[in-house]
C-alpha cells in the first residue's frame, strides 16, 4: 500500500479494490510462486486480480496521457 499512498492523488481505488490488492499480495513469495506447500488461489480470484491490474494500467495510462494501445499488443 506504500506505492498507492504515493499515487492516491492521481488514482483513487475503492475499498473493494484495496482489499483485492491486499489479498493478491498475500500470495506473493519472493523466492517462488507458488511454493510447494501453498496452493494457487481460485480461478475467480485470479481473474479478479487480473481485471484490477488491467484497470490500474488503463487508469495509469490516462493519468500519463498515454494511449494504452500504443504500448500493448492489442490492435
Amino acid at each position: 500500500m506504500e506505492l498507492y499512498s504515493d499515487c492516491i492523488q492521481y488514482i483513487e481505488l475503492t475499498d473493494e479494490e484495496l482489499d483485492l490488492i491486499t489479498i493478491a499480495t498475500d500470495y506473493h513469495i519472493r523466492e517462488s510462486y507458488p511454493a510447494f506447500h501453498r496452493t494457487l488461489p481460485g480461478t475467480e480470484e485470479i481473474n479478479e486480480v487480473l481485471s484490477l491490474a488491467h484497470r490500474l494500467f488503463e487508469k495509469s495510462c490516462t493519468v500519463l496521457e498515454i494511449n494504452s494501445k500504443d504500448i500493448t499488443q492489442e490492435s
